[in-house]
């Protein structure tokens, strides 16, 4: 079996806007397991454990979903939190330019995922980038002061879609690419 997940990356540059960010947010007093650098991206469909053979079939689908859409921009601004910004267990940024490209490629994975053995997503996809998870509820410290300043992360290009492996470690997450789809180029 293989952890898997759709995801989005996002360039050097915006990482290292978003690195800048978490430690920015780091010394805030609350209980936050970060992201790593090398880990950030924009999920777009958290799969689970899949067969190994199952591998290619996904990647086939994830390839149908992208067919027809072109490479896009997108812009990451402002920070957040789910459920709230005041019982926040998730932090985010969000995505502003290319917010409707990125529900669209969704709907189009969830379309292709379904037939093969996915079920679709319950919850309407919320295009953001995650860059931590409190790790104990009720010590946020003065995370959720801080979660209403301005951020712009700047913009960067999409023009792939990546079945992705997560393995889990004490260490936290290594993720590593199985597969990709291209998008068309203009």
């Amino acid at each position: 079996m293989v952890r898997t997940f759709i995801a989005v990356k996002v360039s050097d540059s915006v990482r290292e806007s978003l690195t800048n960010l978490i430690g920015d947010l780091g010394d805030s007093g609350a209980d936050v397991k970060w992201v790593a650098p090398e880990n950030l991206h924009l999920t777009m469909k958290f799969l689970g454990n899949v067969l190994e053979t199952k591998i290619d079939e996904v990647a086939a689908a994830v390839s149908r979903a992208c067919e027809g859409i072109s490479r896009f921009g997108i812009s990451l601004e402002g920070v957040g939190a789910f459920p709230s910004i005041r019982r926040p267990k998730v932090v985010w940024v969000g995505v502003i330019k290319g917010k409707d490209v990125l529900i669209n490629l969704n709907k189009n994975i969830e379309a292709e995922l379904e037939p093969i053995g996915f079920e679709r997503e319950r919850r309407r996809f919320s295009p953001h980038l995650t860059i931590g998870r409190l790790r104990r509820e009720g010590r946020p410290g003065d995370l959720a002061d801080r979660l209403s300043m301005e951020f712009n992360g700047g913009e960067c290009i999409v023009d792939s879609v990546y079945v992705m492996k997560s393995t889990l470690t004490p260490k936290g997450p290594i993720y590593e690419e199985l597969k990709h789809a291209t998008l068309k180029h203009n």
